[in-house]
């Protein structure tokens, strides 16, 4: 029996990340925070969206989970471009005068 659930209400690219690699290694989002330094807060504020992905902190899921800093800055761009008014405000850039 698994020690953790993780509620599939986060569909950000890095929230899914995130928890696959923490059910992968059989740890809790109080795990990583522990590990990290931080409050259990501020896992949830990560998996929440509200704690932008940032080099430094990519760097450092890496080093904790295992993965590729780029695979988390690369999911963080993903869920940018899937919010709708950084859409809208590229597609302006992308047709100026329409």
């Amino acid at each position: 029996m698994t020690r953790h659930r993780y509620s599939r209400r986060h569909t950000s690219q890095v929230a899914q990340l995130i928890l696959a690699d923490l059910e992968r290694q059989g740890l809790t989002r109080s795990d990583l925070a522990r590990r990290m330094g931080r409050s259990p807060q501020y896992i949830t504020d990560i998996l929440g969206g509200r704690k932008q992905m940032d080099p430094y902190l990519a760097v450092q899921l890496e080093r904790l989970l295992a993965r590729p800093a780029l695979d988390f800055l690369a999911a963080a761009l993903q869920d940018e471009r899937r919010n709708p008014l950084l859409q809208t405000w590229l597609q302006a850039i992308d047709e100026p005068g329409a």
